[in-house]
């Protein structure tokens, strides 16, 4: 009998080619992902130029302003806002009106033109996060953004990425979440009790933190 294959018998190893090819497209993909577009890589030291030069460090630090003067909406929306321009000319009209950087705020206001302020942390869409609940829980600020008080120029300090949000949801104990943060970020809050993760209350006080998908990815 004649050979009635239409196709050579070496063509058998394709669909075995194209599927170890598959499998090894697919891991090489979730890697470069995992650690190239992973937060902690890729965001933490992040620090862009702001198009006036405004310094946390002269403001939280030397000052002691609060930070929720000028970020007024941290306690009750998730996003804790920036400060339009008429929030600095509140001070900034009697104090230091004629330096350099501060006429440049007043040509902004006189104009009513918006600072357009470049956003320092994003968290991607697909990630809900609220500041209300984190703030009146007590937790400070530092414990996400690091010590502002000292920064020149705002930076991106913690990985905020989906782990590091979970080690703390899934540890209350306040000396567990010290222990962490304290380790991730090296300096003392001046209104901290022993370091400077502090609750309002009792553990039994605040609502558990959810650790589900739903949680974060509504």
């Amino acid at each position: 009998m004649g050979n009635d294959f239409i196709f050579p018998k070496w063509t058998n190893r394709i669909p075995k080619f194209l599927i170890t090819l598959g499998v090894l497209g697919f891991v090489g993909v979730v890697s470069a992902f995992y650690f190239l577009a992973a937060p902690d890589f890729i965001e933490s030291g992040y620090e862009p130029a702001q198009p006036n030069p405004f310094s946390h460090k002269v403001h939280a630090g030397n000052l002691g302003l609060d930070c929720r003067y000028c970020h007024s909406n941290v306690e009750r929306s998730s996003v804790a806002g920036v400060p339009a321009t008429e929030t600095c000319m509140n001070c900034h009209r009697f104090v230091r009106w004629d330096t350099p950087t501060i006429r440049q705020v007043t040509g902004q206001w006189s104009a009513n033109v918006p600072f357009q302020w470049t956003r320092v942390h994003r968290l991607p869409d697909f990630a809900y996060f609220s500041h209300q609940p984190h703030v009146r829980a007590g937790l400070e600020c530092a414990a996400c953004h690091g010590d502002v008080a000292s920064m020149d120029r705002m930076r991106v300090v913690a990985p905020m990425s989906m782990g590091w949000c979970l080690n703390c949801h899934r540890n209350l104990d306040k000396q567990k979440v010290t222990k962490q943060f304290t380790s991730t970020v090296s300096w003392e809050s001046p209104r901290a009790v022993g370091h400077k993760v502090i609750w309002s209350g009792t553990r039994t006080q605040l609502n558990p933190p959810k650790v589900d998908c739903s949680g974060c990815h509504r």
